[in-house]
This record gives structure tokens, C-alpha cells and sequence, in this order.
């Protein structure tokens, strides 16, 4: 299987549980680490097209994982901030992040 094989597997299951207040959280938190390690590897192949192809994936899920409710929202943001080196795809972030806790308030 392909890394784009993977992914799509990955954004397939994202389509049926990546929304579920509970339970969505296994699988965004293995397409992240899933991610994380091919990131890591690129690094130290030193490729960088796919480095960088693959820091954008990250920061999508990211994204994607702070703009809606759900039970791990304020340890992902956290995990975000720690994770995240560019201020300005924080900032985006943080706002959507602050619509989303304004909703569960």
C-alpha cells in the first residue's frame, strides 16, 4: 500500500467517526502519530517535498480537529501549540479553536 492509499483509508474513516464527541478521537490520534512518523522520516531522509507535503497534513488535522466539539478539544489545542512553529497557522487556529469552546459554553 502506497502512502496516499493510507491517507485516503484514513480520510474514509475521518468521514464516518472523525465528528463523534466521544469516540472520534482513536482515529484522529492515529493519523497522527501515522503522520508524525512518516514526517520524521522525511526529515532524516532529508525529503524535503515530502516533508513539507506532510507538515501541511499534519497541520490539517490540526485544523480540522479544533473546528468542531469533542471530549479531547482542549488537549489537542495544547498538543497544537506545542507543535505548531509558524505563528501564523496558530493564529488562524486559535480562532477557530475560541468559536468552537464559545459553543460549548
Amino acid at each position: 500500500m502506497t502512502l496516499d492509499n493510507i491517507r485516503r483509508k484514513f480520510e474514509s474513516f475521518l468521514e464516518f467517526w472523525g465528528l463523534d464527541f466521544n469516540f472520534s478521537s482513536g482515529i484522529w490520534d492515529i493519523y497522527f502519530i501515522f503522520e508524525l512518523n512518516n514526517l520524521n522520516t522525511f526529515y532524516k531522509n532529508k525529503d524535503e517535498n515530502n516533508y513539507n507535503v506532510c507538515k501541511s497534513l499534519i497541520r490539517s488535522i490540526f485544523r480540522r480537529r479544533l473546528t468542531f466539539p469533542h471530549i479531547d478539544l482542549d488537549i489537542v489545542w495544547k498538543e497544537y501549540q506545542k507543535w505548531e512553529d509558524e505563528n501564523d497557522h496558530l493564529n488562524k487556529v486559535e480562532i477557530k479553536y475560541n468559536e468552537v469552546i464559545k459553543l460549548l459554553r
